[in-house]
């Protein structure tokens, strides 16, 4: 069964706003997240910044290091992508901070049902996502191209996890950012979501996690792997 949408509490703020460099993705002054000047969430608010791939600092793990023909081809399509960041006041344990309201327009994503299941889900508006959305694929017909979504680990932050939920009644895209414990606090997250945009949905899924291999360094893609 599919699990119902909930949302306790929304909080009324003012966008932010501010240009950012080196990518396609922008923040606009009217608190709009934008690619290549199309609308993809309105009404975001004044907690949350966009930055560019290239501007944030990623992992520089050894142990799993990135081949140079990833880290080549990662950089090449650096403009595509960009972080999603988010700050509060006071440090929590959970926080729930939407994000933007995603209005008609259509989507895939995939969340998760039960402990060890995840299933499809389509919908077009942010009251169709189901709690503990793990990825969304959205529609872009206006530049015909794709733009994917996907919660993030903060690797500073101790067994963090982070969903994307909604509100069904306002259509908001709902960030939940939580630690593994109630003693694991923090107010400020510079990568708790990444976007990417590009023509082909399958080409976009490559690259977009090709550029969180970088940035986390915490896995391998399947390309790097063996047959064993």
């Amino acid at each position: 069964m599919v699990p119902p949408n909930f949302f306790s509490k929304i909080l009324d703020d003012k966008p932010a706003n501010g240009p950012i460099s080196s990518s396609k993705f922008c923040l606009s002054s009217d608190g709009k997240i934008c690619v290549d000047g199309v609308n993809i969430l309105p009404q975001v608010r004044s907690n949350i910044t966009l930055s560019s791939f290239s501007s944030v600092p990623h992992s520089s793990s050894t142990d799993c290091p990135a081949p140079p023909r990833i880290l080549k081809s990662v950089s090449s399509n650096s403009a595509k992508g960009a972080f999603l960041s988010l700050s509060v006041s006071t440090p929590l344990d959970r926080i729930e901070n939407p994000i933007g309201k995603l209005i008609t327009r259509k989507f895939l994503s995939i969340f998760r049902f039960k402990t060890w299941w995840s299933t499809m889900w389509i919908g077009s508006n942010g009251s169709d996502l189901q709690m503990e959305t793990q990825l969304i694929l959205l529609q872009m017909p206006e530049i015909n191209s794709y733009v994917l979504i996907i919660p993030l680990i903060e690797v500073r932050y101790d067994q963090c996890t982070i969903h994307i939920m909604c509100v069904i009644c306002f259509d908001q895209v709902v960030l939940c950012v939580k630690g593994g414990s109630s003693k694991v606090k923090a107010k400020s997250f510079s990568s708790c979501a990444y976007l990417h945009v590009g023509e082909n949905p399958y080409d976009l899924l490559r690259d977009a996690f090709a550029a969180i291999r970088v940035h986390l360094g915490s896995f391998r893609l399947l390309e790097e792997k063996t047959s064993p």
